[in-house]
C-alpha cells in the first residue's frame, strides 16, 4: 500500500512518537473482548516545496480507490487511504505551515490470546 512510497519518500522510519491499542468496538468485532485498534503517529519533517510532489506520489502510490487527496490551501495537502483487506487505514497531512507531515496508521485487529 502506501508504506512502500513512504519508505521511498522519507526511507525507512523510525518507530512512532506515539503508538497506543484501544479496543475496537466496530461491528465486525463487537463481542470479541481481543479486538483492538492500534494505532501509530510519526512527524517527519518535509521542505515546504516538496508536499505537493510527495502527497501526490503517496495518493497515487496507494493504488486504491478507497484513498483520497485534498488541497487545503498555504501549501498544505492531505492523503486518507484504506485497505479494507488487511484493515490498514492512513492519513497523512501537511503541518501548518507546512515544514512537516503528520503520518497516522491504524489497524484493527484481533490479538493472540495471552
Amino acid at each position: 500500500m502506501a508504506a512502500d512510497v513512504v519508505r521511498e519518500q522519507f526511507g525507512a522510519l523510525p518507530a512512532p512518537q506515539r503508538k497506543w491499542e484501544l479496543p475496537c468496538d466496530s461491528a465486525r468485532w463487537f463481542d470479541v473482548d481481543r479486538a483492538y485498534v492500534m494505532q501509530g503517529v510519526w512527524d517527519l519533517p518535509l521542505l515546504p516545496e516538496d508536499h505537493e510532489q510527495t502527497m501526490l506520489a503517496l495518493y497515487r502510490g496507494s493504488g486504491r480507490v478507497d484513498s483520497d487527496f485534498t488541497a487545503l490551501g498555504d501549501g498544505r495537502f492531505t492523503v486518507h487511504g484504506y485497505d479494507p483487506e488487511k484493515s490498514i487505514g492512513y492519513t497523512v497531512t501537511s503541518s501548518e505551515p507546512p515544514t512537516s507531515v503528520q503520518l497516522w496508521v491504524s489497524s484493527s485487529r484481533l490479538l493472540a490470546p495471552e
